[in-house]
């Protein structure tokens, strides 16, 4: 999907980690697999998670190691900038299949009175220390779907997410005020 999207450097992204391998591979006692890793091709990568999934489990992963400051947030991630990310959701908002859109919607990550401002909000976040990301899919009144999206990363410190949710709720609520006037 992230191919079809238009994903500006699907190769950055892909193989997309699951979770437990993305955090596994921060881990300091693996960091001689993150090396390897980031020196491979996609296939290559995924050979590697299967042989090793025995070393990329709960187990290996200290929270401790993520809590406070971030961790090889630009080696490992999901990479997508807000314009990848842009494509991926207008990819969602044509498919006939609702179930991204009703996942999307579960937590919509606006308050209930500006949600009131769109007929579906729809939204997807993701944090930990050094990197935040909120991605809105909106669809006005009128039947017109928009996607708005924001990332905001530094590999030496924690990001302020508080901070960066109210930007993004800012900004989304400009749109409504736009598209409703």
């Amino acid at each position: 999907m992230i191919q079809k999207a238009g994903h500006s450097d699907p190769d950055k992204t892909l193989p997309v980690l699951n979770t437990l391998e993305f955090f596994a591979l921060k881990m300091p006692k693996n960091s001689d697999l993150r090396q390897q890793y980031r020196a491979m091709d996609n296939a290559a990568q995924k050979r590697l998670l299967k042989q090793h999934s025995s070393r990329l489990n709960l187990e290996s992963v200290a929270i401790e190691n993520l809590a406070n400051k971030p961790q090889h947030i630009e080696e490992i991630e999901w990479f997508a900038s807000p314009s990848d990310t842009n494509k991926l959701l207008a990819h969602i908002a044509k498919e006939t299949d609702p179930i991204a859109k009703d996942i999307m919607s579960i937590s919509p990550g606006v308050a209930p009175g500006d949600k009131k401002r769109w007929d579906y909000v729809g939204s997807k976040g993701g944090s930990e220390p050094g990197v935040v990301s909120f991605a809105f899919l909106v669809t006005s009144k009128a039947g017109h779907s928009y996607a708005v999206s924001g990332s905001w990363n530094n590999p030496n410190a924690p990001v302020d997410r508080n901070k960066f949710q109210a930007l993004m709720n800012r900004l989304l609520n400009l749109l409504a005020e736009q598209v409703q006037a």
